[in-house]
This record gives C-alpha cells, structure tokens and sequence, in this order.
C-alpha cells in the first residue's frame, strides 16, 4: 500500500512536470507571394477561442492579429478569411466574452522589407499547445486595423516573442511569454525552437523547456549581447567565425559558369525579399565590419568573419540567412559561382549534399553550429525552371550592409535546437537530430540554471 502510494505520488510528479513543457506545432510554409522559409503557428484568441494562424517571429516582441471586418481584412492580399487562397484567421472581439479594449493604448509596427501595422492593444485570453493545455488570460494583444503593404506580400498575423524593449510602444507591458509564466503555464519564461527544413512539414516550439529527444550533445550557453544603448533589446548574439565546410562537389562547366554570369542580377522568384540591412529593427545598432579576411584550412573554408561584423540576430521570422558580403564572396568562390549585392549566383545542386555546410561558432569559437547548405535551398516549387533544368539550385542567402547584423533564419533553426531564455538574457544552442514535429519524447522543465557557459541545462 505504501509503495503503491509512493508510486502514485512519483507520476503525478511527472505528469506536473510534463504540463509544464507547452508543445506547439510550427509549420515550415511557402509560397511563391511570401517567400520561402516562414513559420506559421497556431494560438487561440478570446473565449472561445478563435484560432489564429501567425508567423512564429523570435524578431519582434507584439503579438499582432487583424480584427474582423476591419480595413486590413479588406486588403487585396488580406489573408483573414475566404476568398484568400489562404486563410490565417481573424479576431472578432464580438464574439470573445472576455475582450477588454485597451482604449488610448496604440501601437505602430514595421518590419523588414516596409510593411506596416496599426491599431490599438486589447487584453483577452490566448491559448497556447497543440492540446490547448496553456490559458494565459488577461494577455495583452495588438488588435491590427490597418495595415501599409510596402511590398507584395500577404499581410498576415505575427506572433512576436522578442524581448520588452522592442514592443511597438513606448508603455511597455508583459510580454507573451512573461504573462504565459506569471500565469503558471510555465516555470520559467523561456521557450524553445526547432524547425523543420521541409516544406509544410512541422517543427515544435516548447513553452517553458525542451524536449531532449530532438537534439543530441548538450545545450551550449551563447550570451546576448547589449545593443548600442546599452539594453537587451533584441536576440542579437556574437558570432566569433564562420566556415563552410565542402561536400560532394561537381565541376562547373564553361556553359554552367556563363548560365550563372547571366543569372547573376536575375530576382528571386518570391517577392518578400529582405533589405541588404537584414531588417529594419536592427541596422546600425550593434557595430560595423571592415576589411575582408580569410583562408582555406583542408576541407574547410574560413569565410574571413571581420570580429567587429559578428553580431547576428536570430529571426526565425526572417526571409532569409543574411552575412556580410566579404563572407558571400568567399562563400560563391568556394561554391565556384558569382556574388553581387542580389545575393549569391545559382549553384550546382551537387555542391549542396554530401554534408556542405556553413559552421557558424560562437563564445570564442568554444560553441559550434552546422547548418547543411541543403537547408537554405530553395525548393523546385519556388525555384527558376530554367536552372532547375541546368541542375543549378538557388540558395536562400543575402548580404547584409556595412554596419548592419547578420541574420540566422528558419534554415538556421532547422538544424540548431535553439532556446530562447529571456530572463537570464541567454540562448542555448544543439544540434537538431530527430523528428522536429513529432510529440515530445523527453520534455524537462526549463531549470534556472547557473550562468556557467557550455553547461548543459
């Protein structure tokens, strides 16, 4: 009888453990209009709850949702609701008995690429988990009804997990994950990332720990880093170097080498292309990059990262992997094809396999991350068919300006777990193995650990 209680009193222990660890599924989408590599995921807004789908954007710090019948759900690329050859959702306040409008209280949003977003903040419950396990009432929300479209991309929700400072407004308030914690959802205010790198496939997003069984080695510890005001303001990391180590490789042709020159000054075929800058929110605020330094070591290729051009944003909303053109340089000379301001020339797809992969370090090169040049691919239904037919394959990478961030996006997370610890202003990164959408094998609470680089937990 005793063991028997024991026992009982051990499981409950788990299964409180377990409701802990939120799991949310994130959906790796693109289309030819938004562009490759974005994650969507799923709240519930209001009670009850009004699904809404958002981009998963570790790059800003409001979660924005259109309210129905408004001007932004009039737009010609709105994506609310049909006839939208893609419906995201909207928040009718009518029909949540627990919306509570924030009068006076508005907020302005611009991202990347120039598009815009306002309208006023209101306070409902949002739900968070693929179970609906997380109510986080009393959340503040901005309730979008008007929307500025400066490129040609559908205006959809974002779900902004960043950092308080970047909030669009100056009274700041708790964000997502702070008011998930004060709420008891979870035990620290912290969450984790990984993504899938195929397309509509799922990643996960774990509120409040991790999930072992979709990385292996250990969590490394890489600290912020304080932008140019002197605040943690955003999820800006200090890259110490960047390699590409080469795989299977083909030569390129006469032919092949002329088809890329032609190509070279060629558009992406998506239309929400990033600004040089990487994005908006971060130019000029953490230092610049001189000079153009570098050197092959056997199979891996030092693609010469200036010290002073290694902070690097992660933005899992971003379009694309941004570096410092004298990395791009060296990395199409490496991969035999042409570089301009546009980004790198087409590449032979069997440069691409055989385990090619960009190793991004950090703290003093002492953590390191492989991200397969496989993942920044663009996928054959974005693709030009007449490289396709080449077998020449477009990478989804960009330069940044002098004096701006580099930006690690989805590819990025498709191959490091990455935790996002906001309280202890710190990430983690590991090797993604696994299954990233599958139901989690191994959640633990994220402990609050000391500040001991490389520790595990």
């Amino acid at each position: 009888m005793k063991s028997s209680w024991q026992l009982s009193f051990l499981l409950a222990g788990r299964a409180a453990m377990a409701q802990a660890v939120i799991q949310s599924s994130v959906q790796h989408f693109e289309s030819r209009e938004s562009g490759p590599f974005l994650p969507f995921i799923t709240f519930g807004f209001g009670t009850p709850a009004q699904d809404i789908s958002g981009i998963f954007d570790t790059g800003s710090s409001d979660v924005i949702v259109p309210e129905a019948g408004s001007p932004v759900c009039e737009l010609k690329r709105q994506q609310c609701t049909a006839p939208a050859p893609v419906v995201r959702g909207q928040f009718d306040p009518k029909a949540a008995s627990d919306f509570k409008p924030l009068d006076g209280q508005s907020f302005n949003a611009t991202f990347g690429g120039g598009d815009q977003y306002d309208g006023n903040y209101m306070k409902t419950t949002v739900t968070l988990g693929d179970n609906g396990d997380g109510l986080v009432p009393n959340a503040q929300i901005a309730l979008a009804t008007n929307s500025k479209a400066r490129s040609r991309s559908p205006q959809v929700p974002v779900f902004g997990l960043g950092l308080q400072p970047l909030e669009a407004t100056n009274k700041k308030y708790d964000t997502l994950p702070k008011s998930t914690q004060k709420a008891g959802n979870i035990t620290n205010q912290a969450y984790s990332f990984v993504a899938s790198p195929v397309p509509f496939a799922n990643g996960s997003a774990f509120f409040g720990g991790i999930d072992r069984s979709k990385f292996k080695g250990e969590l490394m510890e890489v600290p912020l880093e304080k932008d140019n005001s002197g605040e943690f303001s955003r999820f800006v990391v200090k890259m110490s170097s960047v390699t590409m180590v080469l795989g299977a490789q083909g030569k390129a042709s006469g032919s092949r080498q002329q088809q890329r020159e032609r190509q070279r000054q060629k558009r992406a075929p998506w239309n929400r292309v990033i600004k040089p800058g990487g994005t908006s929110r971060t130019k000029g605020l953490y230092g610049r990059a001189e000079g153009e330094e570098g050197g092959n070591s056997g199979n891996e290729i030092d693609l010469g990262l200036d010290p002073r051009d290694g902070f690097t944003l992660m933005d899992s909303g971003g379009v694309a992997i941004a570096l410092p053109p004298p990395v791009l340089s060296r990395m199409a000379q490496a991969l035999g094809t042409t570089f301009s301001q546009e980004g790198l020339g087409p590449v032979d797809c069997d440069r691409l396999s055989g385990g090619a992969a960009l190793v991004m370090r950090f703290n003093d090169d002492a953590v390191e991350t492989r991200v397969p040049l496989d993942n920044m691919r663009i996928s054959e239904a974005l693709a030009d068919p007449a490289l396709t037919k080449q077998g020449l394959c477009e990478l989804g990478v960009r330069p940044v300006e002098q004096g701006g961030t580099s930006v690690a996006t989805l590819p990025f997370f498709a191959a490091v777990y990455t935790v996002f610890d906001l309280s202890n202003k710190r990430l983690f990164f590991a090797q993604a193995d696994g299954d990233p959408g599958a139901p989690g094998g191994q959640l633990e609470v994220f402990p609050k650990a000391s500040r001991g680089k490389g520790k595990g937990n």
